[in-house]
């Protein structure tokens, strides 16, 4: 009798648990369906893409990847989709602020090509007090979606390439953010070389081969949604 009730009250808690995660799912589901149409109250989503594509790029480069942009072009092309920022990986030095603050890190060194051992180590020939970070950072895009269906459509097509991709509910927008998986984050400097360069040229060796993993894998999706 015991082991009976023991049962059912662990039956019990476990369709409380299931009706909870539904809930969830479903008020997950309403808040982005009601994102999708609080977009489309306020503009057109073609108007909206319209002054997106036509705005001047506020990167610091200035213009788009070249790794990347056939795989903008492709995704611009289809009416119900406009890619609104863009990165196809890089490799860089960063200089860590004292502060922690985003805003305020600076670079030594910045390249979303290949690298080569000597021009790292001439950027690091006047090192700064702040540690130095050896980065590759993998693709990153961001592209809004006219509806929530369609947003699932591209995870679906990104997420086998891209595993760390998801969809984002920004107010009246919805937005699927495509992103690499592949990281390489780690202190090489301050003040002197942490690091021998044996290790810092093995460092650069794993650089390059995920920066050419992850334009492989830009290249399967742009080919992939053509």
């Amino acid at each position: 009798m015991c082991s009976a009730f023991f049962r059912s009250e662990k039956l019990r808690r476990m369709e409380r648990d299931d009706m909870s995660e539904a809930k969830l799912r479903s008020l997950l589901d309403l808040a982005l369906l009601s994102g999708a149409k609080d977009f489309h109250q306020h503009q057109s989503f073609a108007t909206f893409k319209r002054n997106i594509l036509s705005r001047k790029d506020k990167s610091n480069k200035g213009t788009v990847d070249t790794a990347i942009k056939p795989l903008v072009d492709t995704i611009n092309k289809k009416a119900n989709y406009c890619t609104t920022s863009s990165c196809s990986g890089r490799i860089v030095l960063r200089i860590e602020p004292e502060s922690g603050k985003k805003n305020e890190v600076r670079f030594l060194f910045v390249s979303h090509e290949k690298v080569k051992f000597a021009e790292v180590r001439k950027a690091l020939a006047h090192l700064p007090k702040n540690s130095i970070w050896l980065r590759f950072e993998p693709m990153i895009l961001h592209v809004t979606c006219k509806t929530v269906g369609d947003a699932n459509t591209l995870l679906d097509n990104a997420q086998p390439l891209f595993k760390h991709s998801g969809i984002i509910a920004a107010k009246e927008k919805t937005i699927v953010e495509i992103r690499g998986s592949e990281f390489i984050e780690t202190p090489i400097a301050q003040n002197r070389m942490l690091v021998t360069e044996d290790y810092l040229k093995i460092l650069l060796f794993e650089a390059n081969r995920k920066l050419k993993r992850n334009e492989e894998k830009i290249n399967a999706l742009s080919v992939l949604l053509s």
